[in-house]
């Protein structure tokens, strides 16, 4: 997961990766914008695969979840 994110970060310009940690993505979406942030992406994985993508934009949506289904690094 960490190197697709290294490759994500540099594909995306402007991007961080922030550990999501104990915190939940409501609470994430109302912190994000008083920092500037415009958009939040939430990578999942399942057993060790990548397999959604939630593309948020703030600070109301829309919100959108994308299923990945292949990911390949470089």
């Amino acid at each position: 997961m960490f190197d697709f994110l290294k490759e994500i970060k540099d594909l995306i310009p402007n991007t961080f990766y922030w550990p999501r940690k104990n915190f939940t993505i409501k609470e994430i979406c109302e912190y994000a914008p008083s920092k500037g942030y415009t958009h939040v992406m939430v990578w999942r994985e399942t057993r060790r695969e990548i397999d959604e993508l939630i593309l948020i934009y703030l600070p109301k949506g829309p919100t959108a979840i994308f299923k990945v289904t292949n990911t390949k690094l470089n």
